[in-house]
């Protein structure tokens, strides 16, 4: 555990992680001249339990960097519409690079019991997370109590 001074209060620091992840190109098969690049999907970089007097901040960022991949809205609609081209190739999009933060804040007010607030997606970003087909959540917040029993 790390102790921060921050004005008259001290954080006690416990935990910070960092994620990172890369793409890389693939072909699918043997005789196959192009290749198309495979996402691996981002996770959170915690950044969590800096406590202050039985409150706990926690905090995650998730950053993906710009990737290739189907535009399936334009794919779908070529396909069902009768213009495919008989190319998936000719619909693929560079999909834009994306940051999302995660936030949220614990109270303990007895042993055992806690109020918490928590915020993804804080920012209230809609960058598509995967494809354009489904559409991103916005800022979600929860707000609850935890109840432990010995």
């Amino acid at each position: 555990m790390t102790r921060v001074p921050v004005g008259t209060y001290v954080l006690h620091v416990r935990r910070i992680g960092y994620t990172s992840f890369t793409s890389r190109s693939v072909a699918i098969a043997a005789d196959q001249t192009t290749t198309f690049d495979v996402p691996i999907e981002p996770s959170p970089s915690p950044l969590d339990q800096i406590v202050v007097r039985g409150t706990t901040l926690t905090g995650a960022v998730s950053h993906r960097a710009t990737w290739r991949e189907v535009d399936f809205s334009a794919f779908f609609a070529a396909l069902f519409g009768g213009t495919y081209t008989g190319s998936e190739r000719d619909y693929w999009i560079t999909y834009p690079a994306y940051t999302k933060f995660n936030v949220g804040v614990t109270q303990q007010f007895y042993a055992g019991l806690s109020g918490f607030l928590q915020v993804d997606n804080a920012g209230n970003s809609y960058r598509f997370e995967r494809v354009n087909l489904i559409t991103p959540m916005g800022r979600v917040t929860t707000i609850g109590l935890k109840w432990r029993t010995p």
